[in-house]
C-alpha cells in the first residue's frame, strides 16, 4: 500500500462504529457478513451503517456483493492476508509475513532489515545505559571502582560496559537454551499425548 492509501485507511478506521465494521468483517472470514447481520450485532441503525460502509470502501477497506435481495459485506482481498487464521499459521515471523503480505517480497526484506536494525540498536542503548548506571554506582563506591573506570580514548566507561556486554549475552544465551530446552518438553508431550 502507498502512503497515501494508509493514511486514508488510517483515517475511515479513527471511528468507533467502522473499526467495530471492520472487526466484525475480519472476523467474518472472506465469506463476508449480510449487512442486516452486521447492523443487528453492532445494533446500528441501517441508514448508520450505510453511512459507515460508504466511508470503509471509499479507503478502500470493505466491498459489496449481492446475494439475492441481501447485501453481502466483505473486507478486500489486500487485506485477506491478515485475517487471524492467517496470521496465527504465520506466527513465527508474523512482521515480515505483512509486509510480504501487504508490500510485496521487496517490503518483506525492509521489514527484516528494519527489525534486525532495531534489535542492534536497543541493545546498544542498552549497555550504554545500564554501563552508565553501573559508573555512577561505582563512582560513589556501591560496586567495586574498576567499574567507575573511564577510558581516556573513547570517554566511557570500559570496563563496565564490557561487563554489562558480556552480562547481555550470557544471560540471551540461557534464555535460548532455556526455551531451546522447553520446546524440547513440549514437543517430547504431544508426541506422548498424540500416542
Amino acid at each position: 500500500m502507498k502512503k497515501p492509501d494508509v493514511l486514508t485507511a488510517l483515517a475511515a478506521l479513527a471511528q468507533e462504529n467502522r473499526l467495530d465494521v471492520f472487526r466484525l468483517l475480519v472476523q467474518a472470514g472472506p465469506d463476508g457478513m449480510a449487512a442486516g447481520q452486521v447492523a443487528q450485532k453492532l445494533d446500528l441503525a441501517p441508514n448508520t451503517l450505510t453511512f459507515h460502509f460508504d466511508r470503509l470502501r471509499d479507503a478502500g477497506l470493505v466491498t459489496v456483493r449481492r446475494d439475492g435481495d441481501a447485501a453481502v459485506l466483505a473486507l478486500t482481498e489486500k487485506f485477506d492476508a491478515v485475517r487471524p487464521a492467517k496470521l496465527q499459521a504465520n506466527s513465527s515471523d508474523v512482521l515480515v509475513y505483512i509486509a510480504q503480505a501487504l508490500g510485496g517480497g521487496s517490503a518483506a526484506k525492509v521489514m527484516a532489515l528494519a527489525l534486525a536494525l532495531s534489535v542492534i540498536a536497543s541493545t546498544g542503548v542498552s549497555i550504554v545505559i545500564l554501563a552508565r548506571m553501573l559508573y555512577g554506582m561505582a563512582s560513589h563506591r556501591v560496586l567495586p571502582a574498576i567499574l567507575g573506570n573511564v577510558n581516556t580514548r573513547f570517554a566511557t566507561p570500559a570496563v563496565a560496559s564490557i561487563v554489562i556486554g558480556v552480562i547481555l549475552i550470557v544471560v540471551t544465551w540461557v534464555y535460548l537454551l532455556a526455551s531451546s530446552i522447553s520446546n524440547a518438553f513440549t514437543a517430547l508431550i504431544v508426541a506422548g499425548v498424540k500416542r
